[in-house]
């Protein structure tokens, strides 16, 4: 698929992976290709369109696309048509509380209104421990014993300073701790919600 990448194949090392290919661009490349084949270009969101704009549908997709669990909610978010954001962390806090972002992917309909997730937090920290500075440490908390992605209403201002809101999700998998928040409005669409109505 991507034959300009020949000459740049090698063992990857630390350098190779998180150095001058990821400033080429390479790396993000051969995500793309990767991410276009496991999950067959749109023909993954054509179907999870079909649902409500939550957390619980890429989860339930994951293995019927043969996926892991984080490499679907990654998809689902960075290529979703409406407003949704995925926070990627670490299962062990600092001494301050939080945990560590791996990872803030937004959709191209997020990054347009409201920027990067993490920029919403306070002093850009993911904290577990329940404070005034935790907007999502109680669904955190909660995902580490819930079946079912813990949620709460949360409000974001978008670039023009209006709040709007949102419905925010977690889900643990003993190992990385995702957040997904998807605008309010957003997850009303879906045939659960238009079958019930």
């Amino acid at each position: 698929m991507c034959g300009w990448h020949a000459p740049v194949l090698r063992l990857d090392n630390e350098d190779t992976l998180f150095k001058h290919l990821h400033a080429a661009g390479v790396e993000a490349e051969a995500n793309f290709g990767a991410g276009y084949l496991i999950f067959q270009g749109g023909r993954f969101h054509r179907e999870a369109l079909k649902d409500q704009v939550s957390m619980r549908t890429p989860l339930a997709l994951a293995a019927r696309y043969g996926a892991s669990s984080h490499a679907t909610l990654h998809y689902h978010t960075e290529h979703h048509p409406y407003a949704v954001a995925l926070l990627v962390a670490g299962r062990y806090p600092h001494a301050d509380g939080s945990i560590p972002i791996w990872n803030s992917i937004e959709s191209a309909d997020f990054k347009r209104r409201f920027g990067c997730l993490q920029e919403h937090l306070p002093d850009g920290k993911l904290r577990i421990r329940n404070s005034a500075s935790a907007p999502f440490a109680d669904i955190l908390q909660a995902s580490h014993t819930s079946i079912d992605p813990p949620s709460k209403i949360i409000g974001l201002h978008d670039t023009g300073g209006t709040r709007r809101l949102f419905v925010a999700e977690s889900f643990f998998h003993q190992w990385t701790h995702f957040v997904l928040v998807a605008e309010r409005r957003a997850t009303r669409l879906g045939r659960r919600v238009r079958l019930a109505s």
